[in-house]
């Protein structure tokens, strides 16, 4: 059984700042003690706290200064220090976009499209 999805912005621009809430976590804050312990996977890989990438003690996650390597799907868990099972979040899918044009650097972005005409 998952928990729901992360709350916070999908799409956000180079450079700017984001924050997720887990929904589960914030249900649980302050109803129980110990707080639970929020955990963060960004394509399955744990997320640590790195000074860009910060994991609020709400549960909540923070990332300063977005980069394209931020891009990819989000989930949280929740799970008590004394032993509950975790329960997984559905995962929320993060694009990052260009900072300057608002858009999804890819294979079918207008950016894309617009340097290999310039080449060609």
């Amino acid at each position: 059984m998952s928990i729901p999805t992360p709350r916070g912005p999908s799409e956000l621009r180079r450079g700017d700042r984001g924050l997720w809430t887990c929904p589960a976590a914030a249900a649980l804050t302050g109803r129980r003690q110990p707080r639970p312990g929020a955990r963060w996977t960004r394509d399955g890989e744990d997320i640590t706290a790195d000074g860009r990438m910060t994991l609020l003690e709400d549960g909540a996650l923070e990332i300063e200064d977005v980069r394209d390597s931020d891009a990819g799907q989000y989930r949280c868990s929740v799970g008590m220090n004394g032993g509950d099972e975790a329960r997984w979040s559905d995962a929320l899918t993060l694009t990052v976009l260009d900072d300057a044009l608002g858009k999804n650097q890819g294979p079918h972005s207008g950016n894309f499209l617009g340097k290999y005409l310039e080449k060609h």
